[in-house]
């Protein structure tokens, strides 16, 4: 009996069942981690607005000279304005694909209040 070497067709299509499986479990949790990853920049970043905010305050009496201050990353648009009672709220918007981030825009107050998208609160979405 003469035997031929190489795989059979079962047994390419068995393969390749088991990486589409494999790819179809990681590339959610990879993107995920993703959003996740740049979610952390954009706090940062918000953060560091909110110190430099703080800086003009402690020098001129006043967050004015910080109004309109930006602080943008490559998937988020952070941005500080005034608020009513003589502080600040910072924005941080989501572009491009972090848009579909289930934690949404996020707001901070000078008080040091984080609001979120969709009603999840500062442990959903920054730990």
């Amino acid at each position: 009996m003469v035997y031929k070497k190489g795989f059979t067709l079962i047994e390419l299509l068995v393969v390749v069942t088991v990486i589409a499986i494999l790819a179809a479990i990681a590339i959610p949790s990879y993107m995920q981690n993703v959003q996740r990853a740049a979610r952390s920049e954009a706090i940062g970043h918000v953060l560091e607005l909110a110190s430099t905010l703080s800086k003009v305050k402690a020098s001129t009496m006043s967050y004015n000279a910080g109004d309109g201050q930006t602080n943008h990353t490559s998937r988020y648009q952070i941005s500080a304005a005034l608020d009513e009672e003589g502080g600040f709220i910072i924005t941080a918007t989501p572009i491009k694909q972090q848009a579909q981030d289930r934690c949404g825009e996020f707001v901070y107050y000078a008080a040091g209040l984080w609001l979120f998208g969709s009603g999840l609160n500062y442990d959903d979405c920054v730990s």
